[in-house]
């Protein structure tokens, strides 16, 4: 709460023109409010940032007040757990819920997820892309067809170590260390089709998929919206003056 009762009082303003004020209040606050916020959540993430980026959004709700909100619904779900924190979670109860899940004779549940490799030379901050390709994995697979997949038989030695999710402990869960079936590079192909191009590999996940394969190992609290509030508050003093000069220039 902003106490502008001062200004109003010194100016001898009309009720109309402490509207008019406190607009110019609210648009210098949450103007620079809304900068620091980003700020915070450039410096603080890479691959994510674009989607919590994307629920990042102010409302007038009236002439004196305004809200910031981060939108949790749909992709923007996941800004929502970057601010606030959560502990780790099987992604599968999500792949479950999508309009593309498929089901295999016996009723199983799976889903075909498509990742997205950037390549050696790109700077892979968004979160549409897995990895970056390495430059002796990113030449394999520009000699190949375009309906053929690297194997492992083609990847140098170096790049046909299957991964390894370590062991989580977070939340009062503890889950066992967990290696993949394959190198990520297994399967990559470069893509041609129209919204869809690109290099890229498909992993299938299901009702059969083993327990801790698709675990999330979950997010700290980053707190980029109190982190922003705490940097404006320390500019409200020329923040006020700013609002009132331009206020009473207008005025004139």
């Amino acid at each position: 709460m902003i106490d502008i009762s001062g200004v109003v009082n010194r100016l001898v303003l009309s009720p109309e023109e402490v509207k008019s004020y406190a607009r110019y209040v609210l648009d210098t606050l949450g103007g620079r409010y809304m900068e620091l916020w980003e700020k915070k959540v450039d410096n603080g993430l890479h691959q994510t940032k674009g989607t919590y980026k994307s629920g990042m959004k102010a409302e007038y709700i009236d002439d004196f007040n305004m809200a910031f909100i981060l939108d949790g619904k749909g992709i923007g779900k996941l800004g929502l757990m970057i601010e606030q924190g959560c502990t780790p979670f099987d992604i599968k109860d999500g792949f479950k819920q999508s309009s593309k899940v498929k089901h295999n004779k016996a009723g199983g549940w799976y889903l075909n997820i498509p990742l997205r490799f950037a390549t050696a030379q790109a700077i892979a901050e968004s979160a549409v892309f897995a990895n970056k390709m390495p430059k002796p994995v990113e030449n394999i697979v520009r000699k190949m067809g375009k309906d053929d997949y690297v194997k492992e038989s083609q990847l140098p030695v170096e790049f046909q170590i299957k991964g390894v999710r370590k062991e989580i402990n977070s939340g009062g869960q503890s889950i066992p260390e967990y290696q993949h079936k394959s190198s990520i590079y297994v399967g990559l192909q470069h893509s041609t089709k129209p919204g869809h191009g690109g290099y890229m590999t498909f992993r299938t996940a299901g009702e059969n998929s083993d327990k801790n394969s698709w675990i999330h190992k979950g997010f700290e609290a980053h707190n980029f919206m109190g982190k922003a509030l705490e940097d404006l508050t320390g500019e409200f003093p020329q923040l006020i003056d700013q609002a009132e000069k331009e206020f009473l220039s207008n005025r004139e």
